[in-house]
């Protein structure tokens, strides 16, 4: 028999604590006899959708970028790969480094996957990623839609 409770600590209080001390209460009245294991564990958040669109704009942004300044044509996956590896480097079976999965990322680490992204992108290709929340965000989407 399986039981769950979720609690939300921010800062210094606990959401619902005595709420979830008197529900384990009573389940430890009501478990029969035997050994039991209470865990606790962070529950990670994953990813937003807007977080992953943000990614696939981008991408489209870098593709097409690096075709005007270089000739060469990627496509926005495999510009993902080239940032994963970069920023997500997995070791596959034979020693090769490969870019990691984005999909388990929780919020924090898309944000900060994406945030080395963009740093890069300025800083070495000069190529400029702007943020939803940038005044001209939806004028530069558009050119990549």
């Amino acid at each position: 028999m399986k039981r769950e409770i979720v609690i939300w600590k921010r800062e210094a209080e606990v959401s619902d604590a005595q709420k979830a001390h008197d529900v384990l209460d009573m389940w430890l009245k009501t478990m029969p006899n035997g050994q039991w294991t209470l865990k606790m564990e962070k529950t990670k958040s994953q990813r937003t959708v807007s977080q992953n669109a943000l990614l696939w704009l981008w991408m489209e942004a870098a593709s097409q970028w690096w075709y005007e300044a270089s000739g060469v044509r990627y496509t926005k996956e495999q510009m993902k790969e080239y940032f994963a590896r970069l920023f997500l480097p997995v070791t596959d079976p034979d020693g090769n480094t490969i870019g990691g999965s984005t999909s388990g990322l929780g919020t924090e680490q898309m944000t900060e996957f994406l945030e080395n992204i963009r740093v890069y992108a300025l800083e070495k290709w000069g190529l400029e990623l702007p943020l939803p929340e940038d005044n001209m965000f939806n004028e530069w989407r558009a050119q990549y839609e």
